[in-house]
C-alpha cells in the first residue's frame, strides 16, 4: 500500500490497494471492525464495506488522467503531468486551487502547481489561507541572505505560527526556488482573518505599541476576543497619532502601515467571531479586502499573475459556492466577475481528497501542539476516539463522511491505476443525472446537489483517493 501521511504529527492520506477496496477495510484494521459503531462516531471504513463495482453509474461516463502523488523534486523538474495546467493558465491573471484540507498528497500537488506555473510563466505572488499578519514574516524568511540565519528565523520566529510541517517544507521549497531563479522571485501573501488572534495581539501588536507608548500597561495576561475588541479603537488611535513609522526595537518589516492593517484585520476577526451567524460574511469581506485593497495585497494583482490556495468553498469560478442568496462573495466569484484586474481572467482547480489515516497522531494531546483550527481538532478527536475503542488502527484508511455512489463512481475511475491522484478530463453530467433519475427522484436530487460542487464549481477537478 502506498502511504502519504499529511504533515508530521498530522493525519495523512493512505491510498488503499485494490484488494483493500474490495474488502472494504484496511488490512491493518482491527479484527472485528464495527461499521455501526464507526457510523455513530461520524466515520466510515473506506469504502464502507461496499464493493466499488456496485456503483449505480456506468463507468464510461467519466475519464481521468493519472497524476503523480510526489512532492516537487530538488530541481523543480517533475511537473510534466501538469503541462495541461500550464497551457490553461497561460492566458489568465489568476489561478485558484481549492482543496478539502489536511491531505499530504494535496500538499505535494500544491507545491508542484506552484513551480510548474513558474517554470513556464511567472506568477509572482502565491497566496495561502493563513492569517494576513504572517505575510511580512514569511517574505522576510525568503529574503534573508544566509541560509543558516534563515533557518534560525524559520525555527525561532515562524514555526510556532504555522500549524503543519508541510507549510515549513513549502517555505524551504520557495526559498530554494528564489535563490535558484531570482529573476522569477516568488512572494507570499496571506489572506485570512487573525484566527490566532491571541498570538497576533501578544507577538505583533503589543511589541509595536510598547515601542511607541512604553508607559502604557498592556493586559497581555487577559487576552480574550472581547477585551481585544474593546481595546482596538484606542490602539488604532495611538498608532495613527504616533510619528514612529518603524520602531527600532521591532523587526524592520513591522511598520506603522502594516500595524494599521493588522488592527483592521483584528477588527474583522472580532466581527466574524462575535456572532457565528455572520461569521462567513465578515470573514469573506475581510479576505476580499486583504486580497484586493492596495493597502494589503492588491498591487500584486495589477502588476503580475497570482496563484491562490484556499478551501474549495472559496475558489470556485464556474459556479459561486456562496449561493445565489448570499450577501457576500467568495474569492473565486469576486475575482472572476467583479475585480477589474482579474475579471474573466481566472482558472480554477478543485483538489478533493478522500481517505485519511491517523498514523503519528494516535493518542496525541492537541493542547501540546501548534495552533490548530477547530475542524482539524474535531477530525483528530474523532479518529482518536475510534482508535481508543479499537475500531481503527493507525493505518486504517477512514472517510470522514459517508461514501455515496458518486464518490464510488469517481474512485472507480482511478482503480485501474492503483488509485493514484487523477484529473477528470471527461464527465457526462447529463447522463449521470439521467441514471440517477432511474433510481429515484430523491436520489437524483441528492446527486444533482453534490454535482453543483464536485465537479461543477471549478474549471478542473482532481481526485486524490
Amino acid at each position: 500500500m502506498r502511504k502519504g501521511f499529511l504533515i508530521v504529527a498530522i493525519t495523512g492520506l493512505c491510498i488503499p490497494s485494490e484488494e483493500q477496496f474490495s474488502q472494504g477495510i484496511s488490512d491493518s484494521s482491527p479484527i472485528g471492525c464495527d461499521a455501526a459503531a464507526m457510523s455513530l462516531a461520524g466515520l466510515s471504513y473506506f469504502p464502507e464495506g461496499i464493493c466499488l463495482d456496485e456503483c449505480v453509474f456506468s463507468s464510461d461516463l467519466i475519464d481521468v488522467e493519472p497524476l503523480s502523488e510526489c512532492d516537487i523534486n530538488r530541481d523543480f523538474s517533475n511537473t510534466g503531468d501538469l503541462d495541461w495546467l500550464v497551457d490553461a493558465a497561460s492566458g489568465v491573471r489568476c489561478v485558484l486551487a481549492g482543496e478539502n484540507h489536511y491531505y499530504r498528497f494535496i500538499e505535494h500537488l500544491k507545491n508542484r502547481i506552484i513551480f510548474a506555473l513558474n517554470r513556464n510563466d511567472y506568477f509572482h505572488l502565491v497566496v495561502f489561507e493563513n492569517q494576513y499578519s504572517l505575510t511580512p514574516f514569511l517574505n522576510h524568511y525568503l529574503e534573508i541572505e544566509e541560509n543558516e540565519a534563515a533557518e534560525i528565523f524559520l525555527n525561532e520566529e515562524l514555526a510556532d505560527w504555522l500549524s503543519f510541517d508541510e507549510e515549513i517544507i513549502r517555505l524551504r521549497h520557495i526559498r530554494r526556488w528564489n535563490r535558484t531563479f531570482p529573476e522569477k522571485w516568488i512572494h507570499i501573501g496571506c489572506s485570512d482573518i487573525e484566527h490566532n488572534f491571541r498570538g497576533t495581539f501578544e507577538r505583533i501588536l503589543v511589541p509595536f505599541l510598547q515601542e511607541i507608548a512604553p508607559e502604557y500597561d498592556f493586559p497581555v495576561e487577559e487576552v480574550t476576543l472581547e477585551n481585544i475588541q474593546a481595546l482596538l479603537p484606542e490602539f488604532r488611535q495611538m498608532v495613527e497619532e504616533s510619528d514612529v513609522v518603524q520602531p527600532g526595537g521591532c523587526w524592520s518589516f513591522i511598520t506603522k502601515p502594516y500595524i494599521l492593517n493588522v488592527i483592521l484585520n483584528l477588527e474583522s476577526t472580532c466581527k466574524a467571531k462575535a456572532d457565528r451567524r455572520y461569521f462567513i460574511r465578515h470573514r469573506q469581506e475581510a479576505i476580499i479586502r486583504n486580497l484586493t485593497s492596495p493597502d494589503f495585497l492588491g498591487e500584486y494583482f495589477h502588476t503580475g499573475k497570482v496563484i491562490i490556495f484556499a478551501g474549495s468553498f472559496h475558489t470556485g469560478t464556474v459556479m459561486d459556492n456562496s449561493g445565489s442568496d448570499a450577501d457576500y462573495f467568495t474569492e473565486g466569484a469576486y475575482l472572476t466577475n467583479e475585480y477589474d484586474a482579474t475579471r474573466n481572467s481566472t482558472f480554477s482547480i478543485q483538489l478533493t481528497g478522500y481517505a485519511m489515516t491517523l498514523e503519528s497522531m494516535a493518542g496525541i494531546d492537541l493542547n501540546t501542539n501548534r495552533h490548530l483550527g477547530r475542524e482539524y481538532r474535531e477530525y483528530i478527536t474523532s479518529l482518536n476516539r475510534a482508535y481508543a475503542e479499537n475500531l481503527i488502527a493507525r493505518e486504517t484508511p477512514v472517510l470522514l463522511w459517508p461514501m455515496d455512489h458518486l464518490d464510488m463512481f469517481m474512485l472507480n475511475a482511478t482503480s485501474e491505476r492503483d488509485f493514484q491522484p487523477a484529473r477528470i478530463v471527461n464527465f457526462d453530467t447529463e447522463q449521470v443525472l439521467r441514471e440517477a433519475e432511474s433510481v429515484s427522484p430523491e436520489f437524483a436530487e441528492q446527486i444533482e446537489r453534490k454535482l453543483y460542487y464536485i465537479p461543477g464549481s471549478h474549471d478542473v477537478s482532481i481526485i486524490i483517493p
